[in-house]
């Protein structure tokens, strides 16, 4: 995307709508019609523009002519950027920390500290389907791991390696909802844009693969996140963790196709 001008069109077929204050916003053309729209605001559950708010590095926000976010590429070389990638097996360890230590830091208060300690024990962690299949990804910021969570086309809704209740049955395009997997940031990158940034990488490769819905079963303390994408939550279950019933809630959302208004 180096040396593009404003209005330029990419090969994608997205136009460079603006580049304020260093940072570069790819976009539709429809887009830019919609009132009030700024870089890092979420106007709706489809109108999210590169919604990284805080990051000072270069931003590339591809986004379907209905608003809906299809793609994002943050800088690796600008000090509070935001880099997605697949992740790899090497990775598996330094997740698994990040996922034991983020839900033991942000679901305080929201969880009874045995139903906390339990569900990290024995349903939070690493899908590896996910990584071997690579959809499961890994946000960096200045190098260091930030976060992590992914898209599955598999029937799992939620649970890592050691969760007893998985299953490998692909999904269907068109009739089944993908799924959005695990998803964690490290409490000291809270509120820098992670979460957001690998939800649109997620929804990007979903909608790509032919999925026009998403399921996800959410924590206590993610249902706020992803009401703020678009989620609607569905009436809260328990799930057993070893004898305690820890609650969560299956949330659902419709992804509206580029020409969708």
């Amino acid at each position: 995307m180096a040396g593009h001008q404003e209005g330029d069109i990419d090969t994608e077929g997205y136009r460079l709508l603006c580049q304020p204050a260093g940072r570069t916003v790819f976009a539709s053309a429809a887009l830019s019609q919609t009132p009030g729209w700024q870089e890092g605001a979420v106007q709706s559950a489809h109108h999210a523009i590169a919604a990284i708010a805080g990051c000072n590095g270069p931003i590339w926000c591809a986004a379907g002519p209905g608003g809906g976010v299809i793609g994002m590429v943050m800088s690796t070389a600008t000090t509070g950027g935001v880099t997605i990638r697949a992740a790899r097996r090497e990775d598996v360890p330094a997740l698994e920390q990040l996922i034991a230590t983020s839900a033991a830091t942000l679901g305080q208060g929201f969880y009874a500290p045995d139903a906390l300690a339990s569900a990290i024990r024995t349903i939070f962690g690493v899908d590896t389907d996910l990584v071997d299949d690579g959809s499961y990804l890994v946000a960096e910021i200045d190098g260091a791991l930030a976060g992590c969570g992914g898209w599955s086309r598999f029937a799992t809704l939620f649970g890592g390696d050691r969760y007893a209740d998985r299953s490998a049955a692909l999904l269907v395009p068109g009739q089944d909802a993908a799924r959005i997997r695990a998803m964690f940031t490290a409490p000291g990158f809270a509120r820098r844009g992670v979460g957001s940034a690998i939800m649109a990488a997620s929804e990007a490769a979903a909608r790509k693969a032919g999925f026009d819905k998403l399921a996800l079963m959410a924590t206590l303390s993610g249902v706020p996140f992803y009401e703020s994408h678009g989620f609607v939550a569905e009436p809260g279950i328990t799930v057993d963790a070893d004898g305690i019933a820890v609650p969560f809630v299956p949330m659902t959302k419709a992804l509206h196709t580029p020409d969708a208004s």
